[in-house]
């Protein structure tokens, strides 16, 4: 029992952190969104402030694309393009999909779940860092 309440506490904390790699990410894309687009920056980000993370992405897209040397490749951006789902996944299902087992499958649905967590919270950290970096070296020039 106190396996399991470890790998649950694990499990919340994995949560937590891929929420916070999301957010993170949907703002940077937004702050990266309002520097390159023409104008002003501040009116830049307050039109780009209301729109869905991936509109946002599309729109960072379509800009990066005119770069002769786009901050982020197509494989970041189907990354991008994936957030969104990837996060409801989480917010909405991943504790569903496993507390609502069968009382014998409970501990492999768990484990399963677990892994699959890992696995996105990996992925999502990896993409935040990039995203910082070309925010932080974006506003640093």
């Amino acid at each position: 029992m106190q396996i399991y309440m470890a790998k649950e506490d694990e499990f919340h904390l994995c949560l937590g952190q891929i929420i916070k790699f999301c957010q993170c990410i949907e703002h940077d894309i937004k702050l990266i969104y309002a520097g390159m687009a023409k104008g002003d920056l501040v009116e830049n980000y307050k039109m780009i402030q209301k729109e869905t993370l991936g509109s946002a992405v599309c729109l960072l897209q379509d800009l990066d694309r005119l770069r002769s040397s786009p901050f982020f490749s197509n494989r970041d951006y189907y990354m991008l393009r994936n957030i969104t789902k990837i996060r409801n996944y989480w917010a909405h299902q991943g504790y569903v999909d496993y507390l609502y087992e069968p009382p014998k499958s409970v501990n492999l649905k768990f484990s399963e779940q677990l892994q699959k967590l890992q696995e996105d919270k990996e992925r999502l950290k990896l993409l935040h860092e990039a995203t910082q970096k070309i925010r932080l070296q974006f506003f640093s020039k």
